[in-house]
This record gives structure tokens, sequence and C-alpha cells, in this order.
């Protein structure tokens, strides 16, 4: 690994690692709303 390699890798696994983090979350909302709708949904039949 050269230098500049390192140097890239510190610049963005950082910005990568926080992307990561908030799709999991927005993915992890998504699934929560979803269940409580079709929780909804069950008890309205």
């Amino acid at each position: 690994m050269t230098c500049r390699s390192l140097h890239f890798l510190q610049k963005f696994l950082p910005i990568y690692a926080i992307n990561l983090l908030t799709i999991s979350k927005i993915r992890l909302q998504t699934v929560g709303q979803r269940t409580k709708e079709i929780k909804l949904e069950q008890m309205d039949h």
C-alpha cells in the first residue's frame, strides 16, 4: 500500500461508514413503518 492510497482510505472510509449507517437506519425505519401498517391492516379486518 502506498502513502497515497492510505490517505485516500483515511479520507473516504469514514464517509463510507457514515453512509452505510444512515442507509441501514433508513432501512430499519421503513421496515418498522411497514410492520406498523401491516398490523393496522390486520386489526381493521
